[in-house]
């Protein structure tokens, strides 16, 4: 009888069993998300409910899907039960699932194509199905969907970690066979940085020094200075920066002037003791070399390193000018230009130089509390609302004041002699998050407003503090909720309006 009750029981709860294994990724449901400032009416988005935590997300422009990471484990983000998801951004639906234990795998969307790392094997997936297509010998730093090229270094056991002396062999790779086409000798002991494509098939590689590099066939070549002083202490250098015909790059040693083809004009001398992450700008007929005082350190934090200082040197190489900007080991917040002067500012300090002879003009300490400090110049991406409801350009509409962010959780202006003229709290003013020819996004904490060219609002949305823009359409993620808000219906009203 036992026997039997138990058999009733299991065949009772297989079906219950079973529709628990078989209940679906998510749901989803209509929601208000906003209004209308056209029209006056409800702006509907979707909301996808998913059965765990969205551990992360992305947006693939190239292929118009959005991926998605769901997790529960012991710690959500990289928890062994783990499903990845992609999400057409055309059709507004998921189009296929995949499990894969996040402990000891990972699935990582890369410019149109997504690459499944399994027992240290690499996998490319199918854009459509998610289905296994070829295995990839080589873990890839970069892909290029439109060439259907690839770049990576052999597959290494815990590559996750930060190897000690990994591999130089770049390799180009078939996106369509996983064959190698080419091979090249290019340094990653701390990983590349500055990337920064020249043409389509064409780009400049920051890794143990500078490197040119045509993806089709892995031809170019190298500047083989240093950007690395310590293990903690790596990206010592700045973008590089193009004139006309002319190409600037400073490493931790030197400024360096070269063309296309990787001629050396010149190089003028830096003192590795103090040069940090930089920035090179053109200023009349000299290059000027802004030294940062920071630079990229393990796990990607900035550490105070070297001392900020501004560099001029002539387009033939000869150093001009050098001045510290502080003598202390403390990083330069911010810099501004303003015709033939320097601005730049420190936790506590703004000083004001002339750039023809690096002259002071005018410093100025100021006595903060303990919890405040500078951060940064206001740049045009600060908005505020006009009296007529519109939104404007703070630095736009104002040129006479200075305007800096203070940890106060205030923007503060000040006129040119570094007198304080107004403070506002920072929620006060909106941030540009997304521009095109067409429309505008400006947000304030959860509100995001769609403004036009001229700053006149055409819509409003309550979605979150962070979302992100594609293919005009809002994305939102809080918790295990996907929201997605298209805004085409609106801007069709606004040229509707125009006519």
């Amino acid at each position: 009888m036992k026997k039997l009750l138990i058999g009733l029981l299991l065949i009772a709860t297989t079906p219950m069993l079973r529709a628990q294994e078989e209940q679906p990724d998510f749901q989803s449901e209509e929601i208000v998300a906003g209004r209308n400032l056209i029209t006056g009416e409800s702006i509907k988005g979707t909301k996808y409910i998913f059965q765990k935590n969205i551990s992360d997300y992305d947006i693939d422009s190239t292929a118009n899907l959005m991926t998605i990471k769901i997790s529960k484990g012991w710690i959500s983000s990289v928890g062994y039960d783990s499903k990845f998801m992609v999400y057409d951004t055309r059709k507004k639906t998921i189009i296929w699932t995949k499990k894969y234990n996040s402990m000891n795998d990972d699935i990582v969307p890369n410019n149109g194509t997504i690459i499944y790392w399994k027992k240290n094997k690499a996998h490319k997936l199918d854009l459509e199905t998610g289905e296994e297509k070829l295995e990839l010998k080589y873990r890839l730093y970069l892909s290029d969907f439109k060439n259907n090229v690839g770049l990576g270094y052999p597959s290494q056991a815990l590559s996750w970690l930060l190897p000690v002396n990994p591999t130089p062999d770049l390799k180009g790779i078939n996106l369509n066979t996983g064959e190698k086409i080419w091979e090249r000798n290019l340094p990653r002991y701390y990983g590349w940085y500055n990337i920064r494509f020249d043409s389509d098939s064409t780009l400049f590689i920051v890794s143990e020094g500078l490197h040119y590099i045509n993806i089709l066939n892995g031809k170019g070549w190298d500047i083989t200075d240093p950007s690395t002083a310590t293990y903690n202490a790596h990206n010592i250098n700045s973008p590089v920066f193009i004139d006309s015909l002319q190409y600037y790059w400073a490493s931790r040693d030197k400024l360096w002037c070269f063309n296309k083809k990787g001629e050396i004009q010149w190089s003028s001398p830096l003192n590795p003791d103090l040069t940090s992450s930089s920035f090179i700008y053109k200023k009349d007929s000299a290059i000027l070399l802004i030294n940062c005082g920071v630079v990229r350190g393990m796990y990607n934090y900035s550490i105070p390193y070297g001392k900020p200082y501004i560099a001029k040197i002539s387009t033939n190489g000869n150093q001009e000018n050098f001045i510290l900007l502080s003598k202390k080991k403390e990083p330069l917040e911010g810099f501004i230009f303003d015709k033939d002067t320097l601005l730049v500012c420190f936790p506590k300090k703004l000083i004001k130089y002339n750039l023809k002879d690096f002259s002071v003009i005018r410093e100025k300490e100021f006595k903060f509390k303990s919890d405040e400090k500078f951060e940064m110049f206001i740049g045009s991406r600060v908005y505020k609302q006009k009296a007529d409801q519109s939104f404007v350009s703070l630095t736009v509409s104002d040129s006479t004041n200075l305007y800096l962010l203070n940890k106060g959780d205030n923007i503060v202006a000040y006129d040119y002699d570094f007198n304080q003229v107004s403070s506002q709290k920072r929620s006060d003013f909106f941030i540009l998050v997304y521009q095109d020819k067409n429309y505008r996004i400006i947000k304030n904490n959860d509100k995001s407003i769609v403004i036009d060219k001229e700053g006149k609002s055409i819509a409003e949305i309550n979605l979150g503090k962070i979302v992100q823009i594609f293919n005009n359409a809002l994305y939102q993620v809080d918790k295990n909720i996907l929201s997605v808000v298209d805004l085409n219906a609106i801007l069709n009203d606004k040229k509707t309006e125009k006519k």
